[in-house]
């Protein structure tokens, strides 16, 4: 599959990440199945790189950190989201904004969003509440994703909806889309529905 020049950018910077602490520069490359067949799925659109220091989460959340991959409990509960490790979204943190809300090492809820521009708007590429913790919280963590956009200066926000999150994202308005870079059919996800909303 080809890609214009921001987008295999995109796609590179998936699949190698590049950590750079003092003095130590270490390369994380993931070659697992999960992680190649998500980097199918790279959106349309210019990639805009993180401002994390000019952008902040809202109350009660925050962007992860190392700390946070010290819960080794968190589970999601669905076999295809709980491949990806924290430390899969620590890694992802360098291009896009992963935010998480709980404890140190009680992660409850977490999400990876990422922005564009050409058209402009966000992408939620993970979304994900802590396996057993009452119905209802996603309502709580989509409001933060309706937040981040805002921050961003965004006013389209979209998501790939795997099969049992499609109800959830129609309640919360959004809408059914159609967009040509999705596959009908993801080995590791399955069926996935683009959608978008308006804010």
């Amino acid at each position: 599959m080809a890609y214009p020049n921001s987008e295999r950018l995109f796609y590179f910077r998936f699949e190698l990440n590049i950590l750079i602490e003092p003095q130590i520069l270490i390369v994380y490359v993931d070659t697992s199945e999960a992680v190649k067949s998500f980097m199918t799925c790279i959106p349309k659109g210019e990639f805009v790189p993180c401002d994390k220091r000019n952008i902040s989460p809202p109350e009660d959340f925050r962007y992860i950190a190392y700390q946070d991959t010290l819960d080794t409990e968190f589970a999601v509960g669905d076999r295809r989201m709980d491949r990806f490790s924290l430390n899969h979204y620590l890694n992802w943190g360098h291009d896009s904004y992963v935010i998480v809300t709980g404890e140190r090492r009680v992660i409850a809820g977490i999400m990876r969003i990422a922005n564009y521009k050409n058209p402009d708007y966000i992408m939620v590429h993970m979304f994900a509440k802590r396996s057993g913790f009452p119905k209802g919280y996603g309502i709580f963590l989509e409001r933060v994703v309706v937040e981040m956009a805002i921050r961003l200066r965004r006013n389209i926000i979209r998501v790939d909806a795997i099969d049992t999150s499609i109800r959830f994202w129609h309640d919360r308005g959004y809408s059914d889309c159609d967009v040509a870079y999705i596959p009908k059919k993801d080995p590791t996800w399955g069926a996935l529905t683009p959608m978008e909303k308006g804010i």
